[in-house]
């Protein structure tokens, strides 16, 4: 480290931590009054080189560069990195002062994240002084919280950073690689994921109106992709669901409705069987309709797929109406019968849903199926932390204190979707979650039981990484807390009845190959018009 000097305060920057080599990167000023102007470009990528560990150098040649350069070497690994590739005159400028959106880039490819795509740019006061290439590689900082506005709202893209600024975003960058690893070790599932085919993603573009879901490509979700998001996160397995209810949803369906069921249900079961020590299928059907039982029949029996995902919003199921409640119990009997656990979503579109329709769930439906095992999604709203979603959990938490009889060990509350970031903000439907809601999720986890709680991402909602992380930042939870959720293994409960010699029910490929091909049975289009 260097001495100081009696005439002058060093102030040191410290750019990034112990590299590799336990070397460290200083950026330093002599005077306080060097550390709020702005640094050169060359300065930025040596401060990033070295704690990214870019050692890789390009060949590339530009007209300002020239080899007896002392930024020769720097700037070939810059450019070897993918972060930065000169200027269109074919110059490198590397005494230029760096800006805001150009340090956005470079951080978000350095961490990469520059396949991600965002429209949170446009959320900035002055949006409009984004220059086009930069916009979805600040919306990208802005979601990671990497970079964020000023005071004013504003993002400054053409201000330049200061050095002080330089170490603040370098550190952020370099913790999406490295953040929270030890934290996401050792997680047993995520335990709602959703599983799409090509065809079916189409479909889901439309819905969305657009190609992505906060963010993430909207494409096939294939037992591949699911395997590859759980690895990233070094989780171990997933409940992975069949978005078939939505082909029973009124004004959807097509005149084929039933096969166009049958068809995404046929690609979870091949899909799934392709993994079977890592993922586990869930079926699913508007529960509404007169298919529904003859549907679950053949996908526990004929798929083998063994879990059923219901999911009450979209299928307009309300348990107020005595009809519609007459037709969920004897479901839900015939679902326990056979050792069927049921993942359900189950807020209903009714804008007065809430402590009654818990009620009812828990009076009429679980307390008469003793044997019924279930995983009650989002806390028991939609997504978000509402006070539709407080209402529900509020009540099981209250009913289950004041009646000794009902069996808490089979139902579970998963949290996908709950902890709402700004990046996942859908304004009037879901808002990102304040510290107090943050408080009360938590308090209300520990009365309800944190062995009875499990994680979930709601893939594509957020990637599972992700959510982990999100959930360690803002649930005030204790690490021991989140050790007990994040290793929770609801799977031997809820699949317990239906295990062979420990094992759970799933689809044999083999079998399936011979009886469906693809592009027929199965990843072939629907009777669907919009």
């Amino acid at each position: 480290m260097h001495s100081m000097k009696k005439s002058k305060t060093l102030i040191f920057f410290l750019i990034i931590s112990l590299l590799m080599t336990s070397s460290i990167s200083i950026l330093f000023a002599e005077d306080a009054s060097e550390a709020n102007k702005g640094i050169t470009r060359l300065e930025f990528f040596k401060a990033v080189n070295a704690s990214f560990g870019f050692t890789e150098a390009s060949d590339k040649e530009y007209k300002d560069l020239t080899k007896d350069d002392e930024s020769y070497e720097e700037i070939r690994k810059a450019v070897a990195a993918g972060y930065v590739q000169g200027y269109t005159d074919g110059t490198i400028r590397p005494e230029k002062l760096i800006t805001r959106q150009e340090a956005a880039k470079i951080a978000a490819v350095a961490c990469g994240l520059n396949n991600e795509l965002s429209n949170s740019a446009s959320g900035f006061a002055d949006a409009d002084e984004i220059d086009e290439w930069a916009r979805n590689y600040v919306g990208i900082v802005k979601d990671r919280l990497i970079m964020t506005a000023f005071e004013d709202g504003t993002f400054g893209p053409q201000k330049h950073i200061t050095a002080v600024e330089a170490d603040e975003i370098i550190k952020k960058a370099k913790a999406q690689v490295t953040k929270d690893e030890d934290a996401v070790a050792g997680i047993k599932a995520d335990y709602h994921m959703h599983m799409m085919s090509g065809e079916f993603s189409k479909i889901f573009k439309v819905l969305m109106g657009g190609d992505t879901s906060n963010g993430n490509l909207i494409e096939e979700y294939s037992g591949e992709k699911i395997i590859s998001l759980l690895d990233s996160a070094n989780i171990d397995a997933a409940f992975v669901v069949s978005n078939s209810y939505i082909l029973g949803m009124d004004g959807i369906a097509g005149k084929d409705e039933y096969d166009d069921v049958k068809k995404e249900n046929n690609y979870v079961a091949i899909q799934t069987a392709k993994y079977p020590d890592r993922l586990i299928g869930f079926f699913s059907f508007n529960p509404l309709k007169e298919y529904a039982e003859e549907e679950m029949e053949r996908c526990y029996n004929e798929l083998k797929l063994p879990g059923l995902k219901l999911h009450f919003t979209n299928s307009d199921v309300d348990l107020t109406n005595p009809e519609h409640l007459m037709k969920i119990q004897k479901l839900f009997k015939s679902a326990a019968d056979k050792n069927i656990p049921i993942l359900l979503h189950f807020r209903s579109r009714s804008p007065e849903f809430g402590k009654k329709d818990a009620e009812i769930l828990i009076d009429e439906v679980i307390e008469k199926i003793p044997n019924l095992k279930l995983q009650i999604a989002h806390l028991g709203g939609w997504g978000g932390f509402d006070d539709a979603a407080v209402q529900v959990f509020s009540t099981f938490i209250e009913k289950y204190e004041k009646n000794p009889s009902l069996n808490k060990s089979n139902i579970y509350f998963d949290f996908s979707g709950v902890v709402v970031t700004e990046k996942e903000r859908m304004e009037g439907v879901l808002e990102p979650i304040t510290e107090e809601q943050a408080d009360e999720i938590a308090e209300m986890m520990r009365k309800w039981g944190l062995s009875n709680m499990v994680v979930g991402s709601d893939w594509p909602f957020v990637v599972p990484k992700d959510y982990v992380d999100n959930v360690k930042k803002l649930l005030p939870l204790t690490e021991e807390e989140l050790n007990t959720i994040l290793s929770n293994d609801s799977a031997k409960v809820l699949f317990e009845k239906s295990m062979d010699n420990g094992v759970i029910k799933h689809p044999n490929l083999e079998e399936l190959n011979k009886k469906f091909k693809d592009g027929v049975d199965y990843n072939t289009s629907f009777s669907i018009k919009f």
